[in-house]
């Protein structure tokens, strides 16, 4: 994430009456073997840019964890996730616009995998049900909202490392699905990424298991709501509204 967005939604946060304002995330298996999460949040900038605009910052690997039962869920009975989504009073997911190579994309659905435990990550599950075990972990716990940032996006390859394009806007919503087929329609609008350019964001499985056991409004219920920008901008959404149904 773009540390300047970061430290934006903090100040947003503390300016909206936030008495405290917490950062916090936990990397992936084989890069926490490297070295702990607020080592890899010092280097990208984010660490300092939370810090400087009021936020502590936690990685937590280094908390307790929560066992929470997954009703309706089909490969999993149940989650841990970190003990801090229950010891705050709202919770804002803070994802990117990222292609993936085992999940197809990743925006705010597969981000909420950074709050589960190492031992339970989709891989570890069931690899021949990555996507579907993505949708069922957000059963777990749903962030009060969803703020992506679309600054830059990921467009082919990922999740570690692929060729960028500047898109240069923010999708918000309280709704993880509609604010994921958004950023899919970005993706798409690219036409690099066959895992996500061949199919409807609709196909994608982590948007259709995600409907399926009851997370998200399918598309006749999303209405997408654009601020005036350049013409740049007016062309994306024009793709992104086609591109996705909405």
């Amino acid at each position: 994430t773009n540390p300047a967005v970061v430290a934006e939604v903090v100040r947003m946060l503390r300016d909206a009456g936030a008495a405290k304002v917490i950062v916090g995330d936990m990397s992936a298996l084989m890069t926490l073997a490297l070295g702990s999460t607020l080592g890899k949040m010092k280097k990208c900038g984010i660490l300092q840019a939370a810090r400087e605009a009021g936020a502590e910052t936690v990685g937590f690997e280094d908390g307790g964890w929560v066992e929470v039962p997954l009703p309706g869920a089909r490969y999993l009975d149940k989650a841990q996730v970190t003990e801090w989504l229950f010891n705050v009073d709202l919770v804002v997911n803070l994802p990117v616009i990222k292609t993936h190579r085992s999940a197809s994309y990743s925006i705010c659905l597969k981000n909420f995998i950074g709050c589960t435990h190492l031992r339970q990550r989709p891989y570890l599950v069931d690899a021949d049900h990555w996507e579907e075990l993505v949708a069922e972990f957000n059963l777990a716990f749903r962030p009060d909202l969803h703020i992506v940032d679309g600054t830059v996006s990921m467009i082919e390859d990922g999740p570690w490392k692929g060729p960028e394009a500047p898109t240069d806007l923010i999708i918000a919503s309280r709704d993880a699905v509609a604010a994921d087929v958004v950023g899919l329609g970005i993706i798409k609008s690219f036409g690099r990424w066959g895992p996500v350019a061949d199919k409807s964001p609709w196909q994608q499985k982590q948007i259709s298991h995600a409907l399926r056991i009851g997370l998200g409004a399918p598309a006749e219920k999303i209405r997408l709501r654009s601020a005036p920008g350049s013409r740049k901008f007016g062309e994306l959404m024009k793709q992104v509204r086609e591109l996705s149904g909405l």
